[in-house]
């Protein structure tokens, strides 16, 4: 179980929320999330952004740990869409940029390895 995230992780696995919801997919086939499975993805992306939120003010590095228990099923289902949502960006760095807030490939494949699933 994670128990920490750092901000860049954070906007990370939002991007990879509203990505997998809310973006046609073209290059994979998306799978269609169980009605508990969305119910767990809008709980957790809920307390995501409450502690975005709180943490907006705050002076430290990004990559700065914060405390955020992740259970097994939030970890399952969040390792499925991120890997998803990681595969149809592929390698182009817009992608990444526009609907993961990430830098680069090897930063969600870092973070797919702390939620467990090899990218």
């Amino acid at each position: 179980m994670i128990d920490t995230l750092t901000r860049r992780e954070t906007a990370i696995l939002l991007g990879a929320g509203l990505m997998y919801t809310g973006v046609p997919f073209h290059r994979v086939e998306k799978r269609q999330l169980t009605e508990s499975e969305t119910l767990v993805l809008n709980r957790l992306e809920d307390r995501l952004i409450e502690t975005r939120d709180r943490l907006l003010g705050y002076v430290g590095a990004p990559d700065d740990a914060i405390s955020f228990p992740i259970t097994e099923a939030e970890r399952a289902i969040w390792a499925d869409v991120l890997g998803a949502c990681l595969e149809e960006c592929g390698h182009s760095a817009n992608d990444l940029s526009v609907h993961l807030v990430a830098h680069d490939r090897e930063e969600v494949e870092s973070l797919l390895r702390r939620l467990g699933q090899n990218p």
